[in-house]
């Protein structure tokens, strides 16, 4: 297969070498000086006729290419990328407002193009790319006057650049860096900025603007505003005013791809243009010239989004073939379209819209010739009917398609459509006539409107039909199964297993794979091997903003959350961040869900797990069953079949014969304090000779207390650091008893209560105490095999 394709090898070198370029640590003119003795070795081996280490040598160079493109696109980065050197760190910028601006209540966001910013009392005039955050007041009229190609002027904080915050979590950070965004700054108030009509903006980029947003008056002009949202998203890939319900509707039955402007949209806007030159019998080659140049016109009137350009070069690069009267190869054009994106931004490789692209073309070219001879199987007197050998067809299309692409979905999603198989045999091609009748109604409006509004009507009937399938198969019981917790090793064995059913007649096939087999379920059995003969007690500090979230599994197997996370209007941790974490790893019933007091920040998200998970037992010290959110999670641990189990202060929990769970604190008549957190469970954690001290929301009285009962007992290695760093817990009497090696602090990004404490944070320093905070780091997870503490750098 790789023989004859040239551009398809080299692209995969060349995508190799990004991919390594984070294990290959080298200067960068080591680097270039190192592809120049590549290539002059593999040019010397040709000269002499070795074509053999000519090549090797040559595709090594590849290789180092793809790592230098990317280290330097990464460096370059770097040293653009805004990070605040203070916990509250202010600057300003002036700039050009570079996207359509992002509405949501009360905030407002968009990038900017800042000329200069304003740091520690110095001008930077390096042009960035900025995200910026408003909060204005709903009535504020400047809300209006933030738009896109506008000179804007703003104050504001300067947040945090984004990372990974759990493992597993979406890459907020590697997102931004993917765009070219090299920081986020939240500006609260009118008195923070100044917009001013901007003359020196991007002529260009502002007709495109404009252009773009008299195309989507028209269709807003000629259809029902939910119709006329779903027209824009699949003709020209403006998603905001599509409700959600319908997009988690297409999301649900696999065809949400329609949404994005792509592949398929590339190929219509071709067809219109053969269909029109070919009526009035222009040359193929005048046809495929203008074609090229309507795509590109198109690409650019829809915003040059990633999913379109992918699209349009592998389009170029198949109709240049008929401009230069060659035959193209249709893998060396894919191979060819995708190393022009990634030499031209090596990040496209990490880019979900890239592989799925990819990953699809390249299925559907290699499996769709070798589905549709089964269509013959079909009795002939069905196949003569047209409409339903089209059916087939498309049907084999759909399933050439998902074959390559569930491995990706199933990463990234975790969740495969079982509908889409047949979801897309309708939904495909009224996608592709709407966007036809779109286009016609665009033409036509100047024209005249009444024929506009006719073509309107007709596609609204076609909308209507399409929305309301998307939604009826959407609303099947099966239409979608969750795949949170899926072993790499099985991805491997997947794409062997459908390769093999289509190579099943080759006997190289057959041995490579099972050496193949052989290999993966060596490696599959030996890690499970591993994992049995060298139990563990791991601890993971789940990074839930203001809040706790502590996952414990015993050697054992046995699990126990330690509360659940904050819940708000607006955010619910236990659904959002703890439940994800929990089915990521595999858990699907945890033995104990431990709530050390009824605070938000601790019980918030418990109804949120009680319900997704099959929970033994439910662990209190005290609670107010009026209070609403204790009553909630009450009701969901009864309807759930979830035991209640109320403990206090010399207790054991039962979980692993192996490590003991000791109940430190409350005493039973300390349940009915006033203040919650002088309530809160502590425990702690002993497997082996290691120990590990939770202390909830205790604070110093309660600690106080502690320390006359138990003395001693209260030394442990590691300290999770009660109330989250607040100045009210971890005093220095605690510390100096407890003498952690190191101390673990569970607190949100600039949280209102602004933890932890800089008392807090001197004492542990001048402990000599390690720190780890999950607003600094993310989630912190500890494991012990019963003589140390070992952090895993997850990250």
């Amino acid at each position: 297969m790789l023989k004859q394709r040239p551009a398809l090898r080299f692209v995969l070198l060349f995508a190799a070498g990004i991919f390594l370029s984070d294990f290959v640590i080298l200067p960068l003119n080591c680097l270039l000086v190192f592809i120049a003795v590549l290539v002059f070795l593999s040019a010397l081996f040709f000269r002499f006729r070795n074509q053999f280490a000519a090549v090797i040598i040559l595709y090594c160079s590849v290789i180092f290419l793809g790592i230098l493109l990317h280290s330097i696109r990464r460096s370059g980065f770097e040293s653009l990328k805004l990070n605040p050197q203070a916990d509250d760190e202010y600057m300003a910028a002036v700039g050009i407002i570079d996207s359509e601006p992002v509405h949501n209540g009360k905030k407002i966001s968009c990038v900017v193009c800042t000329d200069s910013i304003y740091r520690f009392q110095f001008i930077d005039t390096k042009p960035r790319r900025i995200m910026v955050r408003f909060r204005l007041n709903e009535e504020d009229s400047s809300r209006n006057e933030i738009a896109y190609g506008r000179e804007i002027r703003f104050y504001g904080r300067l947040d945090p650049f984004p990372f990974q915050r759990n493992p597993g979590e979406f890459d907020y950070g590697k997102y931004l860096a993917s765009n070219d965004i090299h920081g986020i700054v939240s500006v609260k108030g009118l008195y923070a900025m100044q917009i001013f009509d901007s003359s020196e903006g991007n002529i260009f980029q502002s007709s495109l603007h404009a252009l773009r947003h008299s195309l989507y008056d028209v269709m807003d002009s000629l259809h029902h505003p939910r119709h006329a949202g779903f027209l824009k998203g699949i003709i020209f890939g403006y998603r905001s005013d599509i409700s959600p319900d319908v997009e988690q509707a297409f999301f649900e039955t696999g065809t949400i791809h329609i949404l994005a402007v792509s592949g398929s949209n590339v190929a219509f806007v071709a067809l219109i243009f053969y269909t029109l030159f070919g009526f009035f019998r222009v040359s193929r080659r005048i046809t495929a010239g203008a074609a090229i140049l309507g795509l590109i016109i198109y690409m650019l009137v829809t915003g040059s989004s990633p999913s379109v350009v992918r699209a349009t070069i592998m389009a170029i690069i198949i109709l240049c073939g008929t401009l230069f009267e060659r035959k193209t190869d249709i893998y060396n054009s894919v191979g060819a379209a995708a190393l022009i994106l990634l030499i031209w931004d090596t990040n496209t490789l990490f880019d979900i819209g890239f592989q799925l692209s990819f990953s699809a073309v390249i299925s559907i070219v290699y499996f769709y010739p070798r589905l549709t001879p089964l269509i013959d199987y079909i009795p002939e007197r069905f196949r003569r009917i047209k409409a339903i050998d089209a059916g087939f067809k498309l049907f084999a299309v759909s399933l050439a398609a998902q074959l390559g692409t569930i491995p990706f979905i199933v990463y990234y999603f975790n969740r495969v459509s079982i509908i889409s198989f047949i979801a897309n045999i309708p939904v495909v091609p009224a996608a592709g006539v709407n966007t036809f009748i779109g286009a016609v109604e665009i033409m036509a409006y100047p024209f005249s409107s009444f024929i506009a509004k006719l073509y309107a009507s007709a596609n609204d009937l076609l909308v209507w039909f399409l929305l309301g399938f998307v939604k009826k198969a959407a609303s099947v019981s099966f239409a979608s199964v969750e795949t949170w917790h899926v072993p790499s090793v099985l991805f491997f064995g997947y794409y062997l297993a459908i390769f093999g059913v289509f190579k099943i007649n080759s006997p190289r096939f057959k041995i490579r794979a099972f050496i193949t087999v052989l290999v993966l379920c060596s490696v599959f059995f030996f890690s499970r091997l591993w994992d049995k003969q060298n139990p563990i007690l791991t601890a993971d500090f789940i990074d839930v903003g203001q809040g706790d979230s502590i996952l414990l599994e015993f050697p054992n197997g046995k699990r126990m959350l330690v509360d659940a996370g904050p819940s708000s209007t607006e955010f619910d941790a236990g659904e959002r961040t703890v439940k994800p974490f929990l089915k990521r790893k595999g858990v699907d019933k945890l033995d104990y869900l431990l709530i050390t007091h009824s605070h938000r920040d601790h019980i918030g998200g418990a109804e949120s797990i009680l319900k997704s998970f099959k929970v033994d037992s439910l662990v209190i010290a005290a609670a107010d069953p009026e209070d609403s959110l204790v009553n909630r999670t009450f009701q969901a641990a009864r309807a759930g079949g979830t035991g209640l189990k109320y403990v206090f202060a010399g207790e054991q929990i039962q979980i692993d014969t192996n490590a003991r769970v000791y109940v430190l604190y409350p005493n039973q008549d300390r349940c009915e304090v006033a203040d919650e957190n002088n309530a809160s469970i502590v425990l702690k954690i002993q497997y082996g000779k290691t120990s590990l001290l939770l202390t909830g929301d205790a604070e110093k009285e309660d600690e106080e207390w502690m320390i006359s009962r138990y003395g001693g007992f209260l030394s442990n290695d590691i300290l999770k650091v009660g109330h989250h760093g607040s100045n009210t817990s971890t005093g220095e009497d605690f510390l100096n008893i407890v003498k952690p090696e190191m101390a673990v602090i569970s607190v949100g990004v600039h949280n209102q209560f602004r933890c932890p404490s800089p008392n807090v944070i001197q004492r542990l320093i001048s402990g000599g105490i390690e720190i780890e905070r999950t607003d600094k780091s993310g989630a912190v997870i500890l494991e012990s095999d019963g003589s140390r503490w070992v952090q895993v750098k997850w990250r």
